[in-house]
């Protein structure tokens, strides 16, 4: 069994000593604290890589599509997260909202990042499309993370809440007005929280400033 080592900071607060990490690898983790011990189990999925990557020319309403495909290399389920980033004049790098069309994704309107599994295109490439707005920058970076099953279900009913609690705050007061509860996804045995593993890869695509 993989055990990882933690080195409490601060309260609430565990970092781990162990620098390198495997991928397509169990880790277990085991905290005592008050004779109370809590287990929780994840995986450091293997790197996502993209391909084909392109840029359009800049449209009449400022925008421009971004192209490419993740590569799947193995049969079973991956989960992702995508996000896109711009590099302006002064390279600072800036999150960007974007909207996102694919086979494997539904959503609509413009969003920060998309949350989505490979469930039923587990053998093949996914072609992924996404239009954002051009501010003239110099470049784009795509952001794509393999994440484990037990991030995706926290980021899944992350947004349910969100989407629960969204335009239900009394502005004087701060409380719920009405809501349906949400429960939050944890996979912390004995525990309350969530112990989740990543796997990132990212590329960048110049933009000519002529087109």
């Amino acid at each position: 069994m993989n055990f990882l080592k933690l080195k409490q900071k601060q309260k609430f607060y565990f970092h781990s000593e162990d620098n390198f990490l495997s991928e397509n690898q169990n880790y277990y983790l085991k905290v005592i604290n008050e004779n109370k011990t809590m287990y929780a189990k994840s995986y450091i999925p293997g790197k996502p890589s993209i391909s084909n990557l392109s840029v359009s020319k800049k449209y009449a309403n400022n925008q421009r599509k971004i192209t490419f495909k993740i590569n799947n290399t193995n049969s079973s389920e991956n989960y992702y997260i995508l996000k896109l980033f711009a590099i302006d004049d002064d390279t600072i790098e800036t999150e960007q909202y974007f909207t996102i069309y694919s086979t494997c994704i539904i959503s609509s309107g413009n969003h920060s990042s998309y949350i989505f599994s490979d469930k039923n295109y587990e053998t093949q490439d996914i072609e992924i499309k996404l239009f954002s707005e051009d501010n003239n920058f110099l470049s784009y970076v795509i952001e794509l993370k393999n994440i484990s099953k037990e991030l995706f279900n926290y980021y899944k009913t992350l947004e349910l809440y969100n989407a629960a609690y969204e335009g239900n705050i009394d502005i004087e007061t701060g409380f719920v007005i009405s809501s349906n509860p949400v429960t939050m996804y944890s996979n912390i045995e004995n525990g309350y929280g969530i112990f989740a593993g990543y796997n990132v890869c990212r590329d960048t695509i110049l933009i000519q400033k002529n087109l």
